[in-house]
């Protein structure tokens, strides 16, 4: 049975997916799997939900996003846990005199200025990351500009 299998970045998260691939496992279960690169995860998900994907190989932030929407997918396996971090140049940071021990909010707040770099807008590291700097800063005013920066 042939099977249309999207994914929107090489990654050693992927291994698993690309072992069963190597060693035949699919094809011992009669799927003849073609792998698809994509810009996105979200767009990995659409690809689904309009029946031009049979499944796709996504982040966990990407199923909570479908859910949240109500958009009709069901995560059939999680292959790994998955942990978001925001980096900045050590310039930055010394010269908004970050110290890396405080808490949180503190460090968040330290981002007023800056322009940040995301995969794709509207991408689950995006809404996070906006959904942390309101909760830091209630008044609204950190909304930094975000600029793509790569391919996720």
């Amino acid at each position: 049975m042939p099977l249309k299998l999207g994914q929107n970045v090489h990654t050693m998260a992927n291994a698993p997916v690309y072992v069963a691939r190597a060693k035949g496992f699919y094809e011992a279960e009669g799927l003849l799997l073609t792998f698809i690169m994509l810009e996105s995860g979200a767009t990995a998900l659409q690809g689904v939900i309009g029946g031009d994907l049979d499944a796709a190989v996504s982040s966990s932030g990407d199923m909570v996003v479908a859910a949240v929407k109500g958009l009709p997918v069901q995560a059939v396996v999680g292959i790994i846990k998955q942990t978001m971090d925001l980096v900045a140049r050590r310039g930055y940071v010394a010269q908004k005199r970050v110290d890396v021990k405080a808490p949180l909010r503190e460090r968040l707040l330290a981002l007023r200025g800056a322009t940040l770099g995301m995969t794709r807008v509207g991408a689950i590291t995006d809404l996070y990351l906006r959904w942390l700097l309101r909760r830091a800063d209630r008044r609204r005013a950190l909304e930094p500009p975000v600029r793509r920066t790569g391919r996720g």
